[in-house]
């Protein structure tokens, strides 16, 4: 479907689309790295450059979201970089996930919304454990009639496999399918798989591709 004239897709929408599928990480919550660099600060400080910190957490989270490494094997690296002093092995989750925030307050009256009249799904590229606890913590699980993470199968967004393998798991057609994300290569991708492709702006401040909305609740005005 194509993007070049979206008012004409936006009036497609209600009649073509049966699922809505959303990103975690910058759509639904907000993202990891400022809960990194805030996590840093507070336990430990910064003992080498944030740049080379984000790197090496960078790195170990790509493992880790493909399911290469267990979170507690990418804790013991990470804590081979930076000293967190102040925080005791084994609550290095429970202090970083505390500081990722819903990224809007009404998110869960929205996707209540949506799944009253769409299959909801959720695909992300994520650590299978953390999304969940955050999906829990924020009582969102039970919106999603699918949930997808990068590590639970071992690819990661913008591979086309992760797109056609939430569609199979929602039992929707790709091209009857939306996805919601921050990212332009995540909605390349899903483009490319054939579902179509809606921007909210985030890790990503503008893409070239997509249906742009501003919140998560705007889509309960174009959907």
């Amino acid at each position: 479907m194509s993007n070049e004239h979206p008012e004409v897709s936006l009036v497609l929408l209600p009649t073509s689309i049966q699922a809505v599928v959303f990103d975690l990480g910058g759509v639904l919550t907000t993202g990891l790295g400022e809960a990194l660099a805030d996590m840093v600060q507070v336990c430990g400080g910064l003992s080498i450059p944030w740049e080379r910190l984000s790197s090496v957490m960078g790195s170990l989270y790509i493992e880790a979201s493909l399911g290469h490494i267990h979170p507690d094997e990418l804790w013991r690296r990470f804590r081979q970089s930076v000293e967190l002093g102040s925080l005791p092995v084994g609550q290095e989750d429970q202090e970083f996930l505390s500081r990722i925030h819903l990224r809007e307050p009404d998110i869960a009256a929205t996707l209540a919304a949506l799944k009253e009249r769409y299959i909801v799904g959720l695909l992300s590229n994520h650590v299978g454990r953390w999304a969940r606890a955050l999906l829990e913590r924020f009582a969102l699980m039970s919106f999603f009639d699918a949930v997808l993470i990068s590590s639970d199968i071992g690819a990661r967004k913008p591979d086309l496999l992760t797109y056609e393998r939430i569609c199979q798991l929602l039992d929707v057609p790709p091209e009857h399918s939306v996805y919601i994300a921050d990212e332009e290569e995540d909605l390349i991708g899903c483009q490319d798989a054939g579902m179509f492709p809606i921007f909210i702006p985030g890790e990503d401040a503008s893409s070239s591709v997509g249906f742009r909305v501003e919140s998560v609740s705007d889509l309960l005005h174009v959907l």
